[in-house]
């Protein structure tokens, strides 16, 4: 059968689509609420539709996810920065290989080992040995006596 119809009372014809011998009528969807017709249904002005709960559980998740990327915060060779606030007496701590900024450490009881110190109050490890070459020097100076 062919997929339009006529209208037998005024012989307009409209558009069908035979299914299996049954003609089901074409239509052409616009939206708006009651008497306003805001327009045909398209690409550009789609169907409203009302959000499902797993829309909304998936819009959720996506801001819970964007909020915990920032505590992942990983440098240049995508290690990550963890702080370290309070710990307890008697853990004991890994190795740490890199530490950017300590603000304020109360007590270290043992220091195996430093293999490579940068710094250390602000002075370099020349610095360090000036100062410990000053201090020899005055204190030997300091011992001299005249007659």
């Amino acid at each position: 059968m062919s997929d339009n119809s006529t209208l037998p009372a005024t012989g307009d014809v409209i558009a069908t689509d035979d299914i299996g011998g049954v003609n089901y009528q074409r239509i052409k969807l616009i939206h708006g609420s009651d008497g306003v017709n805001d327009g045909d249904v398209s690409g550009d002005n789609p169907l409203p539709t009302q959000a499902t709960r797993t829309d909304n559980l998936l819009e959720m998740l996506q801001r819970i996810v964007k909020l915990l990327e920032s505590n992942a915060v990983v440098d240049g060779a995508q290690r990550q920065r963890v702080s370290l606030d309070n710990i307890p007496a008697g853990v004991t701590l890994p190795t740490v290989t890199t530490v950017g900024t300590v603000t304020t450490v109360t007590t270290v009881s043992t220091v195996s080992a430093v293999t490579n110190m940068v710094a250390n109050a602000g002075m370099d490890r020349e610095q360090h040995i000036n100062v410990a070459k000053n201090v020899y020097a005055n204190a030997i100076r300091s011992n001299l006596t005249f007659a």
